[in-house]
């Protein structure tokens, strides 16, 4: 493990943090999860990753009806570990929070993420390109094979449209924190996983910014 890996009491406490923020209160995790990060940390898992996979978790179980925060980090674990298996592998495309949460209904997904554009700062023209797309889509109208990843290139959309309307000290802005963000825990990873890190931190720099759903997440493919 690399020295500038976080020593295991800073890893435990910014996924404490973390969890106390997602769950919107003042919670510690119980021995079962202390265990759970203390292995994490051990097999190595950058920090960075785990922030990110609990993020996409707790933004899965918005998206259910009713809404139900999780209640224990046990509800995160298989996606922080098949996020790393994939890390590790190389893999990319679309990910698979399925298995960490219940899908909610398509219809369901539709209306809160359709909901969530238009609510959003995004620029309007591509909010609506996009809920044009995932309604076609929804329909069995939209272009592409179930095999083509067509929800993860409408996010892709969505994210560059965004960037694109920072001015150039914002978008600076952006990547020196997504770059400060990945900096101490990737030293020791090799430039294909270290830029698929940096870009899970723009990304959700981005959504925090302008207030964006995560389309990954949708049950369309």
């Amino acid at each position: 493990m690399s020295p500038e890996f976080p020593s295991d009491q800073e890893y435990l406490e910014r996924i404490e943090k973390c969890f106390q923020a997602l769950r919107e209160r003042p919670l510690v995790l119980s021995p079962e999860d202390l265990q759970r990060v203390l292995r994490w940390h051990a097999t190595g898992i950058p920090l960075a990753l785990v922030l990110e996979v609990m993020d996409d978790v707790f933004h899965a179980a918005e998206l259910r009806r009713p809404r139900r925060k999780p209640r224990s980090l046990a509800y995160c674990a298989p996606a922080v570990e098949e996020a790393w298996e994939d890390l590790r592998e190389g893999r990319v495309g679309r990910r698979r929070m399925q298995r960490a949460a219940p899908d909610p209904s398509l219809d369901d997904a539709l209306r809160g993420v359709t909901t969530a554009l238009q609510e959003s700062a995004a620029p309007r023209p591509v909010v609506d390109e996009i809920v044009g797309a995932l309604g076609a889509l929804a329909a069995g109208e939209g272009e592409g094979r179930l095999e083509d990843d067509v929800v993860s290139r409408l996010e892709e959309r969505l994210l560059a449209a965004c960037f694109s309307q920072l001015d150039a000290a914002s978008r600076s802005a952006v990547e020196l924190e997504a770059e400060t963000e990945i900096a101490r825990f990737t030293p020791d990873m090799t430039p294909e996983l270290r830029e698929r890190l940096l870009s899970r931190a723009r990304a959700r720099l981005l959504r925090s910014r302008f207030r964006l759903p995560d389309l990954s997440l949708l049950p369309l493919l």
